[in-house]
């Protein structure tokens, strides 16, 4: 299952096919009236989409359709370009070796990698900055499993021991 907020993916889970998601009432509830969620469309479908297939029926359903084409160009040959998603949106680009980080059955403390990251604020370029020596590791127990899974990132520690961390703040 997918969650698409104004064409942007917030969160992807998978299900069992044992799982049923019928209602004798025929009727979902979402929040209460208090919670500000509106529905503009529902579609139900006898297979799984991809997220282009997702992103494709919400452009569809707007009437701004190049204005949203525009904001999600950010492929080049198939392949996300970093270049074109920093000039969209902040950005934090990380790099190092991140085969624990990225293995599925790592453990939180087993996933620990020393990293360099760089944030780019397009929204303020003052606020740019970039970690030699950084540290990342998976977040949380319970967020393990998931299809996407939360990071976090420290500013003052490697995982090696002989390494210091470097913080460079943005020269603007």
């Amino acid at each position: 299952m997918f969650i698409i907020n104004d064409g942007i993916l917030e969160r992807a889970t998978s299900y069992g096919t044992a799982l049923s998601y019928s209602s004798a009432l025929g009727s979902i509830k979402i929040g209460d009236s208090t919670s500000g969620i509106r529905v503009y469309s529902i579609r139900c479908y006898d297979k799984a989409l991809s997220y282009n297939e997702e992103l494709n029926n919400y452009i569809y359903d707007r009437e701004n359709k190049a204005a949203i084409i525009n904001r999600n160009d950010i492929f080049t040959s198939s392949v996300i370009d970093y270049t074109k998603v920093k000039n969209k949106i902040d950005t934090i680009l990380i790099t190092g070796n991140l085969n624990r980080i990225l293995s599925q059955g790592t453990s939180k403390d087993d996933s620990e990698s020393t990293i360099n990251f760089r944030r780019e604020c397009i929204s303020d370029p003052t606020k740019n900055f970039d970690v030699v020596n950084g540290m990342i590791r998976k977040h949380g127990q319970s967020t393990l499993n998931y299809p996407i899974t939360s990071m976090k990132l420290w500013t003052n520690k490697a995982k090696e021991p002989n390494l210091s961390t470097t913080i460079n703040l943005s020269q603007t």
